[in-house]
């Protein structure tokens, strides 16, 4: 677990992992951490990155020249259910945006929520399986910054 999730001041309290196979594999994990010190402070301020597991390890380079076809060997869906208890003594000041981006290449959807000292992060990442021609390969591109977006950002917990 902490080769996967590399996070500073990360303590495991629970791990629940199954896998469902029907059509599709599904792989579901169940994870309740404690992370010391992961809000960046300013002030009375805390700042608070949504996803701390998602965002693409990499993101490749713009290509003008490409020769070769763009291929998405596999449809992909990645879900993300993240709850985040607000600290006694703040409160929400500030929330990122929601994101809703549907393209051929996939889709990058982020909700949030906010109930009782609960913040609720809803991420459904998805790629479409499919073989295009290199042209389309800027397009893609621009779809996964859009998604590593959609996942840097952060809401702001202000002192009470």
């Amino acid at each position: 677990i902490n080769r996967k999730y590399p996070i500073s001041g990360f303590k495991l309290n629970s791990f629940k992992y199954s896998l469902e196979e029907s059509d599709t594999t599904r792989a579901f994990e169940e994870i309740t951490m404690s992370i010391s010190r992961y809000a960046s402070r300013t002030g009375n301020r805390m700042f608070v990155k949504v996803n701390p597991f998602g965002g693409l390890s990499s993101i490749p380079t713009k290509n003008n020249n490409r020769k070769n076809d763009l291929v998405i060997n596999t449809n992909r869906t990645h879900i993300d259910n993240l709850v985040f208890t607000i600290p006694e003594g703040y409160r929400v000041e500030a929330l990122p945006r929601e994101v809703d981006v549907i393209t051929k290449f996939g889709s990058i959807k982020v909700t949030y929520s906010l109930e009782n000292n609960k913040f609720n992060y809803h991420r459904v990442f998805t790629l479409t399986q499919q073989r295009l021609p290199p042209s389309e390969f800027n397009g893609f591109v621009d779809f996964l910054i859009e998604a590593n977006r959609a996942d840097s950002q952060s809401f702001v917990l202000v002192a009470l």
